[in-house]
């Protein structure tokens, strides 16, 4: 079996300070592959930053909602075309809309939202999506902008929302939160009406970490090893071995970031 954690913050203070650990104890678990995700200027590093690591490596390209603005807009409008160009790069985003905590106005992160979706058609990338509490808005503008490959970042939404996203052809990601007794209700009944072959999994470390893991880690920080922990809750909630589930989301990533097809891969 190996594994891909599609969504870690590569450069947030908590991983930086444990890079090689990380590295050596995702390959321990079986996690070849890493997606680093790009949410603000500082990020932009990533594609220097990850190329050299004993590890694959991908990264993406894009805004968090939380940082959007003008100004953060114009510098990565500034590098996306050259960033695209890389192999490695393999989305745009983190990009989307976010009402929970609404750091930016709606208009704003709305219409950074816009231009981000016009990047993924622009250099035929799926989109890396971020959104809470504003389904309805970010579906609308998706549509709007005809983007048909995407996955739903660290979904924990219902059976609706779900359905929203597989009907406009995008893939979910599953997280920690699964693992979570407390407010994973609405998602477990999501993760059952969705097909196996639409789900990826992913960390989004440091942040989700399991909170059932046992023993309890010293630290809360969440990482990649932590990945099979997640296929395990996942396998058990779709009825599947721990093989079948390994194979059809490795399947699914490079379906979606890699755009291998299923011939290719059979």
């Amino acid at each position: 079996m190996r594994w891909t954690d599609a969504g870690i913050n590569w450069l947030d203070s908590r991983i930086t300070k444990r890079h090689d650990l990380l590295i050596k104890e995702a390959i321990d678990a079986r996690v070849a592959r890493i997606l680093c995700i790009c949410c603000d200027p500082n990020d932009l590093a990533l594609a220097n930053d990850t190329k050299s690591l004993d590890i694959e490596a991908l990264f993406t390209v894009g805004l968090h909602p939380h940082y959007a603005t003008e100004a953060n807009l114009s510098l990565v409008r500034k590098v996306v075309a050259d960033t695209c160009s890389n192999s490695r790069c393999v989305a745009i985003g983190e990009a989307g809309l976010d009402y929970n905590r609404m750091l930016q106005p709606k208009q704003h992160q709305q219409r950074i939202f816009e231009e981000q979706l016009s990047w993924c058609n622009s250099y035929d990338l799926p989109l890396y999506l971020h959104q809470r509490d504003a389904f309805k808005d970010a579906l609308a503008l998706i549509k709007s902008a005809g983007v048909t490959r995407g996955i739903a970042h660290c979904f924990t939404d219902g059976v609706a929302e779900v359905k929203g996203f597989l009907d406009q052809g995008f893939y979910i990601g599953v997280t920690g939160w699964l693992c979570d007794e407390r407010r994973n209700h609405a998602l477990i009944e999501a993760l059952r009406f969705a097909p196996i072959d639409r789900l990826i999994l992913e960390t989004d470390a440091p942040y989700l970490t399991p909170r059932n893991l046992r023993p309890r880690p010293k630290t809360s920080c969440n990482m990649p090893k932590y990945i099979p922990h997640i296929a395990d809750h996942l396998a058990r909630l779709k009825g599947l071995t721990l093989e079948q589930v390994s194979e059809q989301t490795e399947l699914n990533f490079e379906q979606l970031f890699l755009q291998t097809s299923v011939q290719e891969l059979t």
